[in-house]
């Protein structure tokens, strides 16, 4: 789970078995419920919207085509040029 074992995801992971699963491992979800639930809960609304910056990360990441198609098998391979591109997308 991490240091801090928050999980952050969106709505299609509400699941009660998947909430009971984070919490079985020792994390808290934060993922808000679908509006069809009759039992609403509460989530760290700030904590959730620091998920939206990761996902649009990972998309401009996505917009480059060798990512989006990992053409290199290999992990190590892959792996630095996700950091390679990472490392652009922050001097831009």
């Amino acid at each position: 789970m991490g240091e801090t074992g928050k999980v952050v995801a969106e709505k299609a992971y509400c699941s009660r078995k998947f909430l009971y699963l984070i919490e079985n491992k020792g994390g808290t979800p934060c993922i808000p419920c679908k509006k069809t639930y009759k039992v609403q809960w509460k989530i760290d609304e700030e904590q959730y919207k620091k998920r939206n910056v990761v996902e649009r990360f990972f998309q401009r990441l996505k917009e480059n085509h060798r990512l989006a198609m990992r053409y290199d098998k290999r992990a190590d391979r892959f792996f630095s040029f996700v950091l390679f591109a990472s490392i652009l997308l922050w001097l831009k």
